[in-house]
């Protein structure tokens, strides 16, 4: 039997690992293959070489694959190119499972919504596509998530896969993923799991064969 696959297709270098990095652990522990697709890949203060080794370094510890797109951090539009490059990820790697960016809410950064938005698009139309959730790592008081993975075991290693972006740590959403008592209780809400740490997703499309 053919292993199951899921993409990760996220804007940036860190978003797939902060956002569902312990999802990403737990299903590749049960025998799932992983893709992850960074769109842009950000050149502040000259980091671009830095942010992606730490990529890199960051498939190499989940396993996964990594493919790197050449969109402009902070520029992307929702355009026939970026359709075309998106929906030939999603081709070339024929997910069942598909994570992506929330596009609907307004703290989000730019780029998460138009990508969150055209990724939504593209796999409406690939029949093999069972399931796409949307999550966040930034906006957790504007989504309420439906869906739940309980990466109870894989909190530490979730841990040990984010300091991997060294460059990133003093941002404010890193901390707060860092401490894992304080990111659960905000995000799981009147979603919550009880005595769990869980991963929270939005069901953006779910596939029920006729």
């Amino acid at each position: 039997m053919n292993a199951k696959k899921l993409l990760a297709l996220f804007a940036h270098p860190d978003d797939a690992e902060l956002i569902c990095g312990g999802t990403l652990l737990l299903l590749l522990s049960k025998g799932w293959k992983v893709k992850l697709v960074c769109v842009t890949l950000p050149d502040h203060m000259n980091s671009r070489q830095i942010r992606k080794r730490e990529a890199e370094k960051a498939a190499q510890f989940l396993g996964a694959k990594l493919t790197f797109l050449s969109f402009k951090d902070g520029f992307v539009l929702e355009d026939g190119n970026l359709h075309k490059q998106i929906g030939e990820q999603i081709d070339e790697w024929q997910p069942e499972l598909v994570f992506t960016h929330t596009y609907n809410n307004t703290l989000e950064h730019q780029d998460h919504c138009v990508i969150g938005r055209t990724v939504s698009i593209e796999t409406r139309r690939r029949p093999f596509i069972n399931c796409v959730l949307l999550g966040t790592a930034t906006d957790y008081f504007s989504v309420t998530p439906n869906v739940s993975f309980d990466i109870s075991n894989f909190v530490k290693k979730k841990e040990e896969l984010l300091k991997i972006f060294v460059s990133q740590q003093d941002k404010w959403y890193v901390k707060e993923s860092l401490n894992f008592s304080n990111l659960h209780k905000q995000i799981n809400k009147s979603y919550l799991v009880e005595g769990k740490f869980t991963e929270n997703f939005v069901l953006d499309f779910f596939n029920i064969p006729f």
